[in-house]
């Protein structure tokens, strides 16, 4: 059985995503540039090759890693924004697909779970054994009663 996840519950829960903090951002933008920098450091002493003056080089470096993080911050979330999220439940387990990474969680690491519905979609709740909670989004199309079927079959307590 698979699905897309419905654009309206993808959209709100991305409200909920906790931002880094500032200061882990600012860390790993030091990071890059001081990266950067023993890179420049190295070709100009070490294998002597032609390197740009240090004037011109930190400001290329500091507008590199300012790009990153606009790259980061705002370009990737609205380009995640544009595309499908597919579900899927296979005989392992769970399997949802982003941009950012592809994850499966086997039914033996789940516990239970309880299907809400919404006006526009639903959203499947599952609770994992150390208490975890992962909220999928279900269009409604889907049929439920197939999909409370098969998470019952893989031993999932159906908190509805």
């Amino acid at each position: 059985m698979s699905w897309v996840e419905p654009k309206e519950f993808v959209s709100v829960q991305r409200q909920f995503i906790q931002p880094a903090s500032i200061w882990v951002e600012l860390s790993l933008g030091l990071v890059l540039i001081l990266l950067f920098t023993a890179n420049w450091a190295m070709k100009k002493w070490m294998l002597n090759q032609p390197v740009a003056p240090w004037w011109e080089f930190v400001p290329t470096a500091i507008a590199m890693v300012i790009f990153l993080w606009i790259l980061g911050k705002y370009i990737q979330p609205w380009l995640e924004s544009k595309f499908d999220m597919p579900v899927e439940i296979r005989t392992s387990g769970i399997g949802r697909h982003t941009s950012q990474l592809r994850w499966i969680v086997q039914f033996k690491a789940l516990r239970s779970f309880a299907i809400h519905e919404l006006d526009d979609y639903r959203v499947l709740e599952i609770i994992d054994d150390k208490e975890r909670q992962v909220l999928i989004g279900v269009p409604n199309e889907v049929d439920c009663h197939e999909l409370e079927r098969i998470l019952m079959e893989h031993g999932l307590i159906n908190l509805n």
